[in-house]
């Protein structure tokens, strides 16, 4: 009688503990992206978690972190960790969309809910400089000091029909002399005159490089 007892105690615990029910943390998506009219490559974009839920992974949207509805894409996406702010750097002037999803698993494990929020966004690109500048035929190296290049050549050097050789920060800027386009170890251009390159970003701003060419008796 005793061990009868026992064993219907025990069944009605085990019955009233699989009813309860499985309680979920409620889960939304909301997030935002800081200055997001003005967002550029080689920058941090600040995004900040103003949502809930337990876990929260974003993907920034470029060629390694696309979200695809449809795609096994549990590698491709970047938890935030518990922080309320993320940042990410992209590499190409671009439109993206970005993609937030907040989730909570129920107190046994039982339940999953999540949510699901995009924005969309244009990554843009100012950079306007040179990595590096010489001259490649005749030779002469050149220093590029603030918004100038200094070159310093032999005065018997021919200077009327110079090819340059330089390279750009960004391969997503252009370089021109007077609008004519300007292309490493080829153009050529008149340099007993003044001569300014003049470099385009992609956000189409545009910065002016005057070269200062310095001629000494090489005997």
């Amino acid at each position: 009688m005793k061990i009868k007892l026992i064993f219907s105690v025990f069944l009605t615990v085990l019955l009233l503990g699989c009813e309860k029910e499985d309680e979920i943390s409620p889960v939304n998506a909301a997030f935002e992206i800081n200055n997001i009219d003005n967002l550029y490559i080689q920058t941090s974009v600040e995004m900040t978690i103003t949502g809930e839920g337990q876990k929260f992974v974003i993907w920034p949207g470029d060629e390694t972190h696309v979200w695809a509805e449809q795609v096994d894409h549990s590698n491709t996406g970047i938890s935030t960790e518990g922080r309320k702010t993320f940042t990410y750097i992209y590499r190409a002037p671009t439109s993206y969309t970005v993609t937030c999803v907040a989730s909570s698993t129920g107190d046994f494990g039982q339940d999953f809910n999540q949510d699901i929020t995009q924005l969309d966004i244009t990554v843009s690109d100012s950079i306007k400089s040179f990595k590096s500048f010489s001259f490649f035929k005749p030779k002469a190296d050149g220093e590029i000091v603030n918004d100038s290049i200094f070159i310093t050549i032999c005065d018997t050097e021919d200077l009327t029909s110079v090819r340059a050789r330089f390279s750009l920060s960004s391969i997503y800027s252009s370089v021109t002399v007077d609008g004519v386009p300007q292309v490493s170890r080829v153009t050529r251009n008149d340099f007993t005159q003044p001569v300014s390159y003049t470099i385009t970003a992609f956000d189409g701003s545009t910065k002016d490089y005057p070269v200062i060419v310095t001629t000494v008796s090489c005997e």
